[in-house]
Formats: structure tokens, sequence, C-alpha cells
């Protein structure tokens, strides 16, 4: 009987090393796919968490401070007013930077409902009064044009944050 010679010393094959590279591709392009995805949703998310509690510290600068405070919603961002002694709204300076205004993420859009508020001539749509009331109002967080968040305040200053579910 004849031994035949191995002709492989424990190396690998062009074909199996073919066959280890493409499923690594694969996976890593599943990985990138599903990473964006879930990192937009993350920053849509984040803003949003972010908004609820600078609207809280809104309503609690009006009560603590005797001031007025509103918030003004536009198409990049949101910004926070807070209303002078001349009754006229100004953009809050010195330790209320924290309430300076923002910008949203790209893939992030906001709509305002607002109880009878247009916010015309640069005022506030939404006021937080001093005496703890704000002014009702539903802020939907939108990705590509579809409710993903929707930020709730009540007359008397309860807020509510709710992930919107189905279309």
């Amino acid at each position: 009987m004849r031994r035949f010679r191995q002709w492989r010393d424990g190396g690998f094959t062009l074909a199996e090393v073919m066959v280890v590279l493409l499923i690594m591709g694969i996976t890593f392009g599943l990985a990138v796919v599903s990473l964006g995805a879930h990192g937009r949703d993350r920053r849509v998310e984040d803003e949003v968490s972010r908004m609820r509690g600078l609207f809280a510290l809104a309503g609690r600068e009006a009560v603590l401070g005797m001031q007025e405070w509103g918030v003004r919603i536009s198409g990049e961002g949101y910004g926070f007013l807070v209303q002078d002694e001349a009754n006229r709204w100004q953009n809050p300076q010195g330790e209320e930077r924290l309430l300076r205004p923002r910008r949203l993420p790209p893939e992030m859009t906001l709509r305002l409902r607002a109880d009878g508020r247009p916010g015309a001539n640069g005022s506030p749509q939404v006021i937080f009064s001093s005496d703890g009331h704000v002014t009702p109002f539903v802020l939907e967080a939108l990705v590509a044009g579809k409710p993903a968040w929707r930020l709730t305040g009540e007359a008397r200053g309860g807020d509510g944050l709710a992930r919107v579910s189905g279309p």
C-alpha cells in the first residue's frame, strides 16, 4: 500500500480563507447597518430627554424666580426666553445658560400643538408662569416625518414623555 503524500502542511487553502473573509464581511456589514439606525434613534431619544429636563428646569426657574419663562420652537431647534421687567421676551443671560438655544439632530424635526399660542413676533409658543401654570402643549419629535416621541405639558405644570407606537 502506498501512502499519499500530504500536500498541506497545516495551512489553509485560498478557498477557506476567502469563505472566512466573506462571512466576516457580511457580519461586519450587518453590524454597521444595525448600529447606524440605533445611533440615530439614540440621538433623537437623548434630545427628547434633554428637552424634557430643560422644560422642567424652565418651569422651576419661573416659579422660583417669580418670572415668566417661555419656549420658542423653530425648524432648526428650540430656545428659551425670559420675560423682563418691561414684559419683553429676552434670551436668558448669565447663570441660565443651560436654557440657551438648542439645535436639533439633522434627522429630527418638531411639531408643536399649543393652546392658542401662535408665538408671533418672536414670543414663545409655550409659557411657564411664575404661579406654576404652563401652556398646555403636545410636542412631537418626528424622524423621517413620522412621530417617534411625544412630550406633553399640562396646565398645572405636569409633563409626560411617551414613545409613540405605531403609525
